[in-house]
Protein backbone atom coordinates (compact mmCIF):
# COMPACT_ATOMS: atom_id res chain seq x y z
CA UNK A 1 0.00 0.00 0.00
CA UNK A 2 1.32 3.25 -0.99
CA UNK A 3 2.85 6.04 1.76
CA UNK A 4 0.91 9.25 2.10
CA UNK A 5 3.60 10.93 4.08
CA UNK A 6 7.38 10.50 5.85
CA UNK A 7 6.39 9.57 9.05
CA UNK A 8 4.48 6.24 7.83
CA UNK A 9 7.72 5.37 6.12
CA UNK A 10 9.77 2.29 8.38
CA UNK A 11 12.07 3.27 11.18
CA UNK A 12 14.85 1.96 9.98
CA UNK A 13 15.16 4.94 7.01
CA UNK A 14 17.12 7.57 8.53
CA UNK A 15 14.87 10.74 9.09
CA UNK A 16 16.88 12.97 6.36
CA UNK A 17 15.99 10.18 3.70
CA UNK A 18 12.28 9.53 4.43
CA UNK A 19 10.69 11.70 1.84
CA UNK A 20 13.24 10.29 -1.17
CA UNK A 21 12.61 6.67 0.37
CA UNK A 22 8.89 7.61 0.43
CA UNK A 23 8.73 8.44 -3.23
CA UNK A 24 11.06 6.04 -4.61
CA UNK A 25 8.70 3.53 -2.90
CA UNK A 26 5.89 4.74 -4.24
CA UNK A 27 6.44 5.01 -7.72
CA UNK A 28 8.32 1.67 -7.75
CA UNK A 29 5.35 -0.10 -6.55
CA UNK A 30 3.16 1.97 -8.94
CA UNK A 31 4.96 0.88 -12.10
CA UNK A 32 4.86 -3.07 -10.67
CA UNK A 33 0.94 -2.74 -10.20
CA UNK A 34 0.88 -1.16 -13.70
CA UNK A 35 3.46 -4.28 -15.12
CA UNK A 36 0.63 -6.31 -13.51
CA UNK A 37 2.36 -7.76 -10.57
CA UNK A 38 0.56 -8.97 -7.71
CA UNK A 39 0.28 -6.84 -4.43
CA UNK A 40 3.37 -9.01 -2.27
CA UNK A 41 5.70 -8.90 -5.45
CA UNK A 42 4.61 -5.20 -6.51
CA UNK A 43 5.46 -4.13 -2.45
CA UNK A 44 8.63 -6.53 -2.83
CA UNK A 45 10.18 -4.72 -5.59
CA UNK A 46 9.31 -1.47 -4.09
CA UNK A 47 11.02 -2.38 -0.58
CA UNK A 48 13.92 -3.31 -2.66
CA UNK A 49 14.71 -0.13 -4.86
CA UNK A 50 13.61 2.59 -2.29
CA UNK A 51 15.82 0.56 0.02
CA UNK A 52 19.16 0.21 -2.44
CA UNK A 53 18.36 4.56 -3.04
CA UNK A 54 17.64 5.84 0.02
CA UNK A 55 17.48 2.67 2.79
CA UNK A 56 19.36 2.34 6.15
CA UNK A 57 22.55 1.14 3.89
CA UNK A 58 22.56 2.97 0.74
CA UNK A 59 25.26 5.56 1.46
CA UNK A 60 27.56 2.11 3.07
CA UNK A 61 26.79 0.38 -0.28
CA UNK A 62 27.72 4.04 -2.14
CA UNK A 63 31.20 3.60 -0.29
CA UNK A 64 32.18 0.23 -1.03
CA UNK A 65 35.09 -0.24 -3.04
CA UNK A 66 34.46 -2.15 -6.07
CA UNK A 67 36.63 -4.99 -8.44
CA UNK A 68 37.41 -4.86 -11.66
CA UNK A 69 38.56 -7.87 -14.15
CA UNK A 70 40.08 -7.84 -17.16
CA UNK A 71 41.28 -10.69 -19.50
CA UNK A 72 43.72 -10.42 -21.78
CA UNK A 73 43.92 -12.40 -24.55
CA UNK A 74 46.08 -15.05 -25.19
CA UNK A 75 48.80 -15.48 -27.83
Amino acid sequence: MPYSKPSEVPDSVPTDKKKQWMEVWNSAYKKAKADGKSDGDAEKSAFAQANGVAGPNADKKANTMTTELRFTPSS
